[in-house]
């Protein structure tokens, strides 16, 4: 969108790279493509972001935007399935190495996670060193297992307000087939819940 609120470009990245180049404007390889297109369309004057403006009310993909539009209204209720340009190895890498970057830009979370598992653990072997294997015995174990659990769903609160700081973010990227939902979480899973939360 422009500064006045008009559409620049609405479609695939991939439509909008060949948009933007036949308009005139070439991006070097190693500019992040979303931001090339916003710096494009903020640092132009307003009569470079009319012509781009007109451009694309006269393009193939406004056109097919269109049709999509009037096919949605037409047969509400059945949407094409997303589609991604990576697959799901390679969205899960990309999303793993984000998710470990982000993890250690805060070390002293991690430490702090650390200690907490470790005296924790140092805390429950002390107090049920030696149990036995009376009936008394296996009830502390189970004391353990309750301990050990409630421990962990503790811990786990943790990530709620971390949660609600990237769920914008993630319904965002999902939303544009960034990367699908079970690759997200997949790494979520393997690299914040499992090394933060365990």
């Amino acid at each position: 969108m422009s500064g006045s609120g008009q559409v620049v470009f609405s479609g695939a990245i991939d439509r909008a790279m060949d948009f933007f180049e036949d308009n005139g404007y070439h991006r070097q390889a190693d500019i992040n493509p979303a931001d090339w297109m916003l710096d494009v369309v903020i640092k132009s004057p307003p009569g470079a972001v009319a012509v781009l403006v007109d451009a694309f009310e006269a393009s193939r993909v406004a056109a097919d935007d269109a049709s999509f539009v009037a096919r949605l209204v037409s047969q509400p209720g059945r949407l094409p399935p997303a589609s991604y340009r990576a697959p799901f190895l390679t969205q899960l890498k990309c999303l793993s190495a984000r998710l470990m970057r982000n993890t250690y830009r805060h070390p002293f979370l991690v430490g702090l996670n650390l200690a907490a598992s470790l005296a924790m653990a140092v805390t429950i072997s002390i107090v049920f060193f030696h149990t036995g294997t009376s009936k008394g015995g296996v009830q502390n174990r189970l004391g353990v297992l309750f301990f050990l659990l409630l421990f962990l769903s503790l811990m786990s609160l943790s990530s709620l307000p971390i949660w609600q700081q990237e769920r914008l973010l993630f319904r965002r990227e999902r939303d544009s087939s960034a990367y699908s939902t079970p690759a997200y979480f997949a790494a979520v899973y393997l690299f914040d819940i499992l090394p933060l939360r365990l």
